[in-house]
């Protein structure tokens, strides 16, 4: 009896090219990193059908951290991985931050709805453009060696630490990864042909 090779492959590189920090499913992994004004929240809840992490308070003075900013036992700590992707709605303003380490010592790299880009000291600033802020679901992905090496060419990244995010809004599927990722698999819907 003979399955369909492919697909087993398929199914198991797909664990090996990511890694998920986050799939909506558990608001329990995130902290109220900057709770002045009080009364931030950050839950899981239904969006058009999936789970999502949202974020409530006061805009971007709010800050809601996964992982965390520097080395410690709640960082992702993930020396493998160069490249990031998540899915965002906000329909304000919003900031983004993702805390790394590199050859030349500790990065922020932070993403919001500017068109700018630029680098003062340690923080390395990209700007998604006004269209990331219209109130609709965006998927992005960073090479973050990339980002660093832009203003900095002669640095390299050795670690990602965590995922900060300032403003209300939601967020779900934040991964980290080397390679291309493929689109997600729902093996129940993969007609399996058996031989004999």
């Amino acid at each position: 009896m003979k399955i369909k090779i492919l697909l087993l492959i398929t199914l198991f590189f797909n664990g090996l090219w990511a890694t998920t920090y986050e799939n909506g499913e558990d608001a329990s992994d995130w902290t109220i990193s900057d709770n002045r004004p009080s009364g931030a929240t950050v839950n899981s809840v239904v969006d058009n059908g999936n789970n999502v992490i949202e974020f409530n308070g006061s805009g971007v003075r709010n800050a809601y951290l996964l992982g965390d900013k520097r080395d410690s036992s709640d960082a992702w700590s993930n020396d493998e991985a160069k490249k990031i992707k998540w899915s965002m709605k906000f329909n304000k303003s919003f900031r983004i931050s993702v805390f790394v380490e590199t050859t030349k010592g500790p990065r922020v790299l932070y993403y919001d709805n500017r068109s700018s880009k630029s680098k003062r000291r340690t923080k390395i600033h990209y700007g998604l453009g006004s269209d990331s802020s219209n109130g609709e679901w965006k998927t992005i992905t960073r090479d973050l060696e990339s980002d660093i090496q832009e203003f900095e060419s002669d640095n390299e990244l050795e670690m990602v630490y965590g995922f900060e995010v300032r403003g209300n809004g939601m967020v779900d599927d934040i991964l980290l990864f080397n390679s291309i990722v493929p689109p997600a698999i729902d093996p129940t819907t993969i007609p399996i042909t058996i031989f004999d």
